[in-house]
């Protein structure tokens, strides 16, 4: 195959052109191997023999000409230069933001009255529209009336239709139009609605009718299937979803062309309800345009296919168990016509796969991957599709995860959360001995509790769930006493005196004792037995304020706590001798150290020494 190309320039220097060109491209063999490539808008059209161009004046709307090119050299897809096929004069007539173009071809240069494909162009500047298919695709074919079905014997031209170029689409009444919008992609500022042909011996005749209201809706063909003989139902916005308006006019859907194999009900608001015949045709469509209350949009195709066979359905269980470290398969079924293709969604376990070709779900879960996989399986025809809610169940032995001892303190609230791995989640069972105040609670797993007395308690956790052995722990319960200076909190040593005294606490583990604050010299704390002793110095007497603390992990105990040391009275300062005259006063000064603190008494004596 060949492709020939020709530059078909549909470009101007501004959106809106002071004239109009509509060209028909013809395809006189109907072989796009053969002929010219033209490019347009829409795309290329391949095997082009001739190009018809219509021309008109958009301000005066008259046709100025028409004229003809040929493809001179395939090799190079190009054509020949335009030549005068008429001089035009007539009118374009409008109606409501269209244009109605007539004009013709003589069929003596395209090689009789015969089929034919067509392809069709219109630019006017900027803006520019090409059909060059059917709506639903397929080529724009052509068939004259002595060839239609019916009319074997037919040589001559039946003349039933007599066609005056004035712009007028009554002479056209009861021409089936070649070609109804949708097919091009222009804006509704231009683009071709309807095309319809009809042809004498000497002349093909067109009615081309062109929007040109850039007010106008644009409505775009959609597409639904439905089963063979079932009825489909499409809720608003329907049709109407994909299309537009410029100035965003709420739309009103219309009816322009019923099915052929099925029962249509179009509403205003684009919802619809199809019924199919249930014939052997395998799709159908229907016509329709989009109001916005006071313009029309192009004519838009909406195409059904007919689905035959059955919907798929899943017919397999909707749950399965695996078990971690053990290989697992399961195959999920399904049903419909054509055969419907698998698809799975969700989370799988480590270890386990889908293969959609053979709806195998299979594999070896991973440790730790024991649980309840919630996956939705998918079976698709173009019929429909099916879904399936399903649960994989991955089981697993249980193991118990949680520390293996805890620490609670005496008259404080303790409490402790035994876990455990496993699917399904296994149950959890103590043995042994627990402190007084402290119970565990098998259905939560909480250990708790005020324990009333210290100590270590070893009891044994065992978790079960049906999968494998069941699991165990030895647990240490640890209950620890808060430390509490037990000893009295004050003592008395002497001076020259050996003086001991023992600082006692409880508490659980045992705590360690600390002092703080002076000693006097000759005395000192050993904190490993908690003796206070010594024999205190000369001059040491007095009251020593000291702190005692004891600590243990449960917290620490303090005592304030007070040291006298008592010292012997001496006289450390005598009274001197004094002599006096009788009636003098006389001073005697005397000093005594001591603790406590001593008192001086005088005596009088008489006689002299």
């Amino acid at each position: 195959m060949r492709y020939l190309m020709s530059m078909l320039m549909l470009l101007a220097s501004s959106a809106i052109a002071s004239t109009t060109d509509v060209k028909i491209l013809v395809d006189s063999d109907k072989n796009p191997a053969t002929g010219c490539r033209v490019i347009t808008a829409a795309g290329n059209f391949d095997g082009a023999e001739h190009i018809y161009t219509t021309t008109f004046d958009n301000s005066t709307m008259t046709v100025t000409g028409v004229t003809h090119q040929q493809c001179v050299d395939p090799a190079t897809a190009t054509f020949g230069m335009p030549t005068s096929v008429d001089a035009g004069g007539w009118r374009v007539g409008t109606s409501g933001g269209n244009q109605i173009l007539e004009t013709h071809i003589p069929t003596v240069q395209v090689g009789g009255v015969h089929s034919m494909r067509f392809g069709f162009v219109v630019n006017s500047g900027t803006l520019t529209d090409a059909m060059l298919q059917r709506p639903g695709g397929g080529a724009i074919i052509f068939i004259p009336e002595i060839e239609r079905p019916g009319r074997p014997h037919v040589v001559t031209s039946p003349g039933e239709h007599a066609i005056t170029l004035d712009g007028d689409a009554g002479d056209w009444l009861g021409i089936v139009p070649l070609v109804s919008g949708g097919g091009g992609g222009g804006s509704p500022a231009l683009r071709f609605m309807n095309i319809s042909a009809n042809e004498t011996a000497a002349e093909l005749f067109f009615l081309i009718l062109i929007q040109a209201n850039p007010k106008a809706p644009t409505a775009n063909p959609d597409t639904y299937s439905v089963l063979r003989g079932s009825t489909l139902t499409v809720a608003p916005p329907g049709v109407l979803a994909n299309d537009s308006d410029p100035q965003s006019k709420p739309l009103t859907a219309v009816l322009i062309a019923g099915p052929q194999h099925g029962m249509l009900s179009l509403n205003a608001n684009g919802s619809f309800s199809y019924t199919n015949d249930g014939s052997a045709a395998p799709n159908d469509s229907f016509v329709y345009k989009a109001n916005n209350g006071t313009d029309d949009s192009n004519a838009a195709l909406v195409s059904i296919n007919i689905l035959s066979g059955t919907p798929p359905a899943i017919t397999s269980a909707n749950s399965t168990t695996f078990t971690v470290g053990t290989p697992g398969s399961f195959t999920v079924l399904k049903s419909g016509n054509p055969t419907p293709t698998l698809s799975e969604s969700g989370a799988l376990p480590t270890g386990v796969t889908f293969s959609p070709s053979t709806g195998l779900l299979s594999g070896t879960p991973a440790v730790g991957t024991g649980g309840a996989y919630s996956i939705i399986f998918t079976a698709s025809n173009p019929i429909g599709t099916a879904t399936q809610n399903f649960t994989l169940n991955v089981n697993e032995g249980p193991a118990i995860t949680s520390a293996n001892a805890t620490t609670m303190i005496v008259g404080t609230a303790g409490s402790f959360i035994v876990t455990a791995s496993g699917f399904p989640p296994p149950a959890i069972a103590e043995a042994g001995a627990l402190p007084a105040g402290v119970t565990y609670n098998s259905t939560t797993h909480v250990l708790s509790g005020t324990p009333t007395a210290p100590g270590v308690f070893n009891i044994i956790f065992t978790a079960s769930n049906g999968i494998g052995a069941p699991a165990t722990q030895n647990f240490t319960l640890t209950v620890n006493q808060a430390p509490a200076i037990t000893s009295a909190n004050a003592t008395t040593f002497t001076v020259g005196t050996a003086g001991t005294f023992t600082v006692t606490a409880t508490g659980s583990p045992a705590p360690t004792l600390g002092e703080s604050g002076a000693l006097p010299m000759g005395v000192t704390f050993n904190a490993g037995s908690g003796v206070l002793s010594g024999t205190p110095a000369t001059g040491t007497g007095g009251t020593y304020n000291i702190t005692f603390t004891a600590t243990n992990s449960a917290g620490t105990a303090t005592q304030n706590f007070t040291l006298t040391v008592n010292e012997a009275p001496a006289i450390t300062t005598a009274a001197a001798n004094l002599t006096v005259c009788a009636g003098a006063t006389a001073t005697f000064t005397a000093a005594a150290s001591g603790f406590p603190t001593p008192t001086v008494q005088w005596q009088v004596s008489s006689g002299g020494p």
